[in-house]
This record gives structure tokens, sequence and C-alpha cells, in this order.
């Protein structure tokens, strides 16, 4: 399910630190957890508990071996909390005479062994998507922009479009996941001890925002941020360098950023048919000779177009209703495949999940398979990139970042499976 708001939406990894709603264990240097609440709303008190470095010593020792009433109770004299707060925030639970680990703690074994996992799996959806390589080729060669490249188009539709948003729905309707955006209950605790492991070419992170039915999307892995890009730049301009924050500020003297996003995207659009001259952009877009001059130059310094000569073109992908037919048979292609993956593979993914601490003290797979179903997709991507069938996000025609942007008409996404 692919949400749409006009803020950030990060699809955070399994080891990433937490998004802007969510608050990361404290910066003591002898920290021994990381940790998420990655569902519902957690309180202060909770958060308190869990940046206190002996709860997490704690709690990692239970995850390793559960242990009696009176080991929490001595464990807990160092801190400020009773054995009855601490049984409050239900991070552990009484098993028979023991108590056991009760929220979704990953060692550094499970981690290395999580990424075994979804780094296999990613590999067979890999080649189940391309099985199909030539039929998608012929498919994509019918999006002809002059510079445009069309393996990038095939990362925006195949890689974002249908691996990530649609294979959120997919997992979901299915049951094998639950809704993060919409589980208010008791908050979900994800924690997990620091490794090396690193989420670079994990391509698995998309930024949204829909302007009048056009909408910017970057998709890539996390490892460069804030993204210098659209609608990144949109939503805080002065975190930019001096050049962005100056083309934007010049647009704002006129306009607000949802009429300079909304005349951006539109340009854009204009500039799917073929290079435009200045006036010809004018003349198609109905954007003020005033407007149009700042649009082109935030778009030319963010690489969105170039110039050659008098005329203007596109460098990065963008689709528009020329583009629903693609849009439709690439997602088709990309779903069916899931589909069959999630038939054949799934079973034995579970089966093998089930050995991680969290799985063997009894917590639900569904709580954690939206991190792992991320890490799956987002290798799967990578190793498509690999094959040459997607552009690579750190090439330098992207500016070597790790994302790729598109700029297309909503209505292809939310009217097209």
């Amino acid at each position: 399910m692919k949400t749409i708001i006009l803020i950030v939406i990060s699809f955070l990894p399994l080891i990433m630190p937490c998004s802007n709603d969510e608050k990361e264990n404290s910066l003591q240097e002898d920290y021994l957890l990381n940790y998420n609440i990655i569902s519902g709303k957690g309180s202060q008190e909770l958060y308190d508990c869990l940046n206190n470095i002996v709860i997490q010593r704690l709690l990692l020792d239970i995850s390793s071996e559960p242990g009696s009433e009176d080991f929490i109770r001595e464990s807990l004299k160092n801190t400020s909390l009773t054995f009855d707060q601490f049984m409050n925030f239900n991070l552990v639970r009484k098993n028979a005479d023991l108590y056991v680990i009760n929220i979704l703690l990953l060692t550094k074994e499970d981690q290395y062994k999580l990424r075994e996992l979804t780094e296999s799996h990613a590999k067979i959806l890999a080649d189940k998507i391309l099985d199909h390589r030539a039929e998608i080729e012929q498919l994509v060669s019918g999006y002809q922009v002059e510079v445009v490249d069309p393996h990038a188009v095939l990362y925006m539709i195949l890689g974002c479009f249908s691996l990530d948003w649609d294979g959120l729905a997919l997992t979901e309707e299915k049951g094998l996941r639950n809704s993060r955006m919409h589980n208010n209950k008791k908050p979900v605790v994800l924690a997990w001890e620091p490794t090396e492991l690193t989420k670079r070419n994990i391509y698995c992170g998309s930024h949204n925002s829909i302007y009048r039915g056009i909408e910017f999307t970057s998709f890539g892995d996390h490892e460069n941020q804030p993204r210098e890009i659209l609608p990144d730049v949109f939503w805080n301009p002065s975190q930019y360098n001096d050049q962005i924050s100056s083309n934007i500020s010049t647009l704002k003297e006129h306009s607000s950023i949802n009429r300079i996003a909304t005349k951006t995207g539109i340009v854009l659009l204009n500039l799917r048919t073929g290079p435009k001259s200045m006036e010809e952009l004018v003349t198609g877009t109905d954007v003020d000779n005033e407007r149009i001059d700042g649009i082109i130059d935030l778009l030319l310094t963010l690489g969105y177009i170039a110039q050659k000569g008098e005329k203007y073109y596109l460098t990065i992908p963008v689709l528009s209703e020329t583009d629903f037919l693609l849009v439709k048979e690439l997602r088709h292609i990309g779903w069916e495949e899931m589909e069959s993956w999630l038939d054949s593979d799934y079973p034995r993914l579970r089966s093998d999940l089930s050995t991680l601490t969290p799985f063997r003290f009894g917590q639900k797979q569904e709580d954690l398979f939206y991190n792992v179903w991320h890490d799956i997709f987002g290798a799967a991507n990578r190793i498509l990139v690999e094959s040459g069938l997607f552009a690579d996000p750190y090439s330098k025609q992207y500016g070597g970042k790790g994302y790729i942007p598109v700029v297309f008409k909503a209505s292809l996404y939310s009217k097209n499976r």
C-alpha cells in the first residue's frame, strides 16, 4: 500500500536510525542497544526505560537466556524502577516460572543471519523478474525521451512502484505484515545490537509529495541525507547549499511552495513530449516569464534538465498519461512474480525466521515483516541494478548519491493495477 502525504515518507530498513516520529536510543557512548518504536506510541517513561544501560543489559541477558524474578529484581537495584514498574512496560513476560523477552530484539547473530536470509530470497525474487527481461526491455523501448535512460524508468516503475509500493500492498493484503501506518495499539519495540552491517545499495526508500495531481518521488537507499532532490528541496530549502536555497527563495518571492511545485511539475510534464525553448515552455505551460526563469534555474541546478542551444530537455524519468500502459504492464509483471515468490518461498522464509531470538520467544513475525520485506526487495533491486536491467543510483548521471528521481501524474499509480 502506498500512502500519499505531503511530507517525507522514508521506508526505513531494518538497521537504520529512526525517523522523525520515532525516538532513538540515548547517545551514551556505552549503549548496548539501538531501538525504534515501530508501531503505536511510546510514553516518555518507556523511552527513559529503554535508554537505561542497565535495562539494555537486562534485556540482552534475558534474550539470551530466560531469567527468574529474582534475577530481574537484582538487576533493577541499580535503577529507579521497581519490579512492578518495569513489568508494566511489557518488555519481558512470564513464561512458566521464568521471564522471556517480549519485544523484537535482534542480537548481532540474529542480524547477520537475517541478512543472509534476505539476500538469498532477494536473489530468487530478482531472478523471477529477470525471467521477463526480454519482455520488460521490449515494453520500455516505447519510452523514447531524448537522453533519458530507459533503465532508470524501469528502476522507478518496477523497483519503486512495483516491488516497494505494490509489494507493501500485497504483503499486507495476504496478512503477512501488520500495517505500521494504522496501528494505534500498544507500542511495538524493535531493538538491535549495533553491528557493522550497512544498508548501502539496498534500494528500498522513497520520498514523495503530490502537488495538484503531479507527484515528485525519489527512490534509493538511505546513505545520503538529506536528499538533494525534489520533493525534499521543497520541504526545507534552508538546509541545502546556497544555490538551491537561492533558487527557492527567488521563486518564493512570487508564489507559495505549493504553487512553485505545481508549476515545476507542469514544466517537466511539458518536456516529456520533447525539448522546448523558453518561449515554447511559456506558451505550452501557461507559466509566466518571471516564474519560468526561476523554475528552469532550479531544474538545471538539480540536474533534472539540461540545455543545448536554446532548447531544454529532460535528463530524468518523467511519466505522463502517454505512459499509462507501460506502467500498468510493468506493474503487472512485478505483481505476478511477487505473488509467485510468496507462494513458493515465503513458507521457507517464515520457517527460517522462526529461529531468530524474538520469534523463538513468541513474538509475531507480522510485526517485523515490514522491515524484512524492505530488506528483500531492496536487495533484489540492487541485484537488478548489477544485472544492467536497472540504472545505477550511484552513477554520476544521478549525482552518485544512491537515489534516482521521477516525476509523474499521480493517477498513473492510483488508477493503474
